[in-house]
């Protein structure tokens, strides 16, 4: 018999609120359209089966082979059905020929290279190429991984990645050079990466690599850093705090040694393979950390250092001290550079001297904004395109790389008093996945705009 590695959808490991792993869940297997209990097992040659129900471990995780189709029932620990499950579910990948113990596998096909980011197979193959699924390919360059960000059909199938580690080549034009990850591939329904709770100090690890990190402890917790060239350039991991003790990471990011999250805070951290850097994150939304304007409870109304400044009732917020050096002679400048003794001057570079500078402008930097709709339609904008994925994700894709991540900012189009949250999933020097939720935490198929800085 041919098994397959059962889909890792959110909804089936995690809580109703989506916030933390379904610990000690339970997951009931039957044969399709009855209640006759059907076998799962812990590896694809069907050595050791699993219990039934299979108990998720401390993680909300197990491994589950498939052996054809089943109808699937989630629990939590308490015996209360959870939302999720199915019937006819078939397992990823269910298609393959698998001759090995492996993470990966072949799925038989001969890619042809498009760009550094997509490729296309014979045939329709949108059920075998899943949006979120890993991918290993061997190119001239040497070995790249990546994540399917959309599949498209029409004549063939054209495949969209996210690059992690190298790019696509023409050296990928032949057979045997293209493998799919079996271990934990999420269901193109819900592309959200593992997450895995600390409650202790803990040392981070290549492991950690593209997953969700949270902290959950009473009193304070550390997390330790090591160097950043132990990660290959372009690596992330999502870093959250929802316990009441603060979160210390030790190391330099950003230039900063040793930054501080407090409860409900969270950042994405990631490496070019020499430093690291953070950025706000996606994550899933915690609707108790969510003001009733959307705004998030960590921000301040007040003037407190190192913390996002919010804006009270009148609209109106503190920002202390505002130092400028100026140079030049603008007295109401535009566009100034090297302003000596600038009163008011707007967009000023380079300006010293006394006065006040409205704005400070980095050069050489590239602007592209625009909006899209609900099903991955271009509503105006150019210089990017849009590849549609699971509910709630959208990938813009650049006419033009940048030359270094640029800085996104989506806002999503509610409706009325419904509103929604749109987050950066990743920013990349060639694409930026865009997120919507809405208060629940739930993604969904949203309108939104954005507007995207940064170097070309």
């Amino acid at each position: 018999m041919t098994l397959s590695l059962m889909p890792y959808p959110r909804i089936r490991f995690f809580t109703a609120n989506g916030t933390a792993p379904l610990v000690g869940g339970k997951i009931y297997t039957y044969q399709p359209g009855s209640t006759t209990p059907k076998t799962t097992y812990q590896d694809f040659l069907s050595v050791t089966p699993n219990a039934w129900p299979v108990v998720l471990d401390g993680n909300g995780e197990a491994i589950i082979y498939l052996d054809g189709l089943y109808d699937v029932q989630i629990f939590d620990m308490n015996g209360v059905q959870q939302t999720g499950g199915g019937t006819n579910i078939a397992g990823a990948g269910s298609t393959f020929s698998q001759t090995a113990s492996s993470e990966w596998v072949s799925p038989g096909d001969v890619p042809t290279y498009i760009s550094p980011t997509s490729f296309s197979v014979p045939g329709d193959k949108i059920g075998t190429y899943t949006v979120g699924t890993k991918i290993k390919s061997t190119c001239t360059s040497g070995t790249v991984y990546s994540t399917i960000a959309s599949c498209v059909y029409s004549s063939v199938s054209t495949i969209t990645v996210v690059n992690q580690v190298g790019v696509l080549d023409a050296g990928l034009d032949a057979a045997n050079k293209l493998f799919i990850a079996l271990q934990k591939a999420e269901s193109p329904s819900d592309p959200i990466p593992p997450v895995v709770i600390k409650t202790g100090d803990y040392t981070i690890t290549k492991g950690d690599v593209n997953t969700i990190l949270v902290a959950n402890k009473a009193s304070s917790i550390i997390f330790i850093l090591p160097s950043a060239t132990v990660f290959p350039s372009g690596s992330w991991i999502e870093i959250k705090n929802i316990g009441a003790g603060n979160l210390t990471i030790t190391g330099t990011i950003d230039g900063a040694a040793n930054p501080v999250l407090t409860q409900y805070s969270g950042k994405v951290l990631w490496t070019d393979g020499t430093n690291y850097y953070m950025s706000g994150g996606y994550g899933s939304v915690n609707a108790d950390n969510l003001l009733g304007d959307g705004a998030y409870r960590e921000a301040k109304t007040e003037n407190v250092a190192d913390s996002i400044v919010r804006r009270d009732a009148s609209g109106n917020f503190a920002a202390g001290t505002i130092t400028a050096n100026l140079t030049g002679n603008a007295d109401t400048a535009t566009n100034a550079t090297n302003a000596t003794n600038s009163t008011n001057a707007t967009n000023a570079t380079n300006a010293s001297g006394t006065g006040t500078a409205l704005y400070a402008t980095e050069t050489g930097l590239t602007t592209i904004r625009g909006a899209v709709a609900s099903n991955g339609t271009i509503t105006y904008g150019s210089g990017f395109t849009v590849n549609k994925g699971a509910a709630g994700l959208y990938t813009l894709v650049w006419t033009s790389n940048f030359s270094a991540p640029p800085s996104t900012i989506p806002t999503a189009k509610g409706s009325g008093s419904v509103n929604y949250v749109a987050n950066v999933y990743s920013d990349a020097t060639s694409s930026s996945i865009i997120n919507i939720v809405n208060l629940t935490g739930t993604y969904i198929d949203v309108a939104f705009s954005f507007i995207s800085i940064g170097p070309k």
